[in-house]
């Protein structure tokens, strides 16, 4: 038997065999976020310290091509806290402090600054002139509550991170930057509800609906409705025993990361004339 990239050696009464079975190639920035991505060019992740957002940079700073890897963190603490991925990534990694949600900080991001009133953090350094190639918005925050006690400073608290933020980033990051990909990290709140988080629901509902407009507007855009996350996202506990009490199961780090490489490369290949989805779900039924 074979696993990886090993081989083995088995023997019979005819001699000895040995077979090799290869890893699965690892895609390219180019197979993954277009042509224009082949020369290297920059991947801004939004909610770019938090569990989520640093298993994607990690995933991210494995794959061929990629120039740059800009990770928006909204505090100084979160953006400190990546000292251990700007440690071991063989990609320039940059991690700006910047609240994306508000629009004087997504501008000195544009321009190459930190916002937040405190620039950038976490040892990191000026944004290169490298061009974006992809942005993976995956910030959000919760404001969990029964319907009867959500409040309009709830609802705006949910909504901040997820389509004020994208709006903003459109405004000021992505302009010039017409061709990037843009993959929006929704839940499947958005499609079956969850108990106490309709604020949140209706935070992703929006993106799922930004995805649409962006397509009809020749934009690259895709909105993924993610279940809850194994040991990373903003999921509780209590959230994945609901989950798993109506057959949901909760997504793998490898599953997920295996979902994120087949939304991208469906992208690309739609940027090629090939029809994409603007929303779609990843989640295990039982």
């Amino acid at each position: 038997k074979t696993c990886g990239g090993s081989s083995s050696i088995s023997s019979s009464g005819t001699g000895t065999a040995t077979t090799t079975t290869k890893a699965p190639a690892v895609p390219s920035a180019a197979a993954l976020f277009g042509a224009g991505a082949g020369g290297g060019g920059r991947v801004v992740v939004t909610g770019g310290t938090g569990a989520l957002g640093s298993l994607v940079a990690s995933w991210l700073s494995s794959l061929p091509g990629v120039g740059e890897i800009v990770l928006l963190a909204r505090s100084a603490s979160s953006a400190a806290s990546s000292s251990a991925l700007l440690a071991r990534s063989l990609v320039p990694v940059t991690v700006v402090q910047a609240d994306a949600s508000a629009a004087a900080d997504a501008g000195a991001v544009a321009i190459g600054g930190g916002g937040g009133g405190g620039g950038d953090g976490g040892g990191s350094r000026g944004l290169s002139a490298l061009p974006i190639v992809a942005l993976l918005h995956a910030s959000g925050t919760l404001a969990d509550a029964t319907l009867a006690n959500q409040t309009p400073g709830m609802a705006r608290r949910a909504t901040a991170p997820k389509t004020k933020a994208l709006a903003n980033l459109e405004a000021h990051l992505l302009a010039l930057a017409p061709t990037a990909r843009r993959v929006l990290f929704s839940s499947v709140a958005a499609l079956l509800g969850s108990a106490g988080q309709s604020a949140y629901a209706a935070a992703n509902a929006g993106l799922d609906a930004a995805a649409q407009e962006q397509q009809l507007q020749g934009l690259s855009s895709v909105s993924v409705q993610w279940g809850a996350w194994d040991g990373g996202g903003m999921a509780a506990a209590g959230a994945v025993r609901r989950a798993a009490a109506i057959g949901l199961g909760a997504v793998s780090p490898a599953a997920g990361l295996r979902a994120l490489e087949r939304v991208l490369a469906a992208g690309a290949a739609a940027a090629g004339g090939s029809s994409s989805s603007a929303v779609v779900a990843s989640l295990p039924v039982d």
